[in-house]
């Protein structure tokens, strides 16, 4: 099972890095053919805006949950930087932890929330028509994995705390 699992995280790094990687590369193409045609060709590239968008979601969502999963997103972990003493430097690793998974999961079910709103509604872009769930889909994926994440990081501080205390 534990193979399995490490299996499984390898795929979905991989799979978010690729993500990550030709959604960087297409923004930055789109915003160059846009350039280029509206200053060089005088043309318009209409809808460029909403593919740059459309993108960019994809991007910084599966982005932060990269981030995420190697706990270097932005915290404000300023006990971690102050304290002298490593136990209280574990306990307020697992409080952190604690309170990250506890927003995760809300904003988790608000993200879903919101994509079941947009089903049920079908908002549309304003140039291309396009549908807006298919740009707000990256935020259930990312909060999702965020999730995952965090429990993972959670235990890790939970075991490093007991590690430190001797198990008790």
């Amino acid at each position: 099972m534990k193979r399995f699992l490490s299996v499984l995280d390898i795929v979905f790094i991989k799979l978010q890095e690729y993500i990550v990687i030709m959604t960087g590369i297409a923004i930055c193409l789109l915003i160059a053919a846009s350039a280029v045609m509206r200053y060089i060709f005088k043309l318009d590239f209409y809808g460029s805006e909403e593919y740059i968008m459309y993108t960019a979601f994809w991007l910084y969502f599966i982005g932060s949950a990269l981030a995420a999963r190697e706990d270097s997103h932005i915290n404000a972990d300023m006990i971690g930087s102050f304290a002298k003493s490593e136990r209280v430097k574990r306990v307020f690793a697992v409080i952190r932890q604690a309170i990250g998974l506890i927003i995760s999961v809300i904003t988790t079910m608000w993200s879903f929330e919101y994509i079941m709103r947009s089903v049920r509604l079908g908002p549309t872009t304003a140039v291309l028509k396009a549908p807006l769930v298919v740009m707000q889909v990256p935020i259930l994926i990312s909060f999702a994995l965020m999730d995952v994440y965090i429990v993972y990081h959670l235990i890790k501080a939970i075991g490093a705390l007991r590690e430190y205390t001797g198990g008790t």
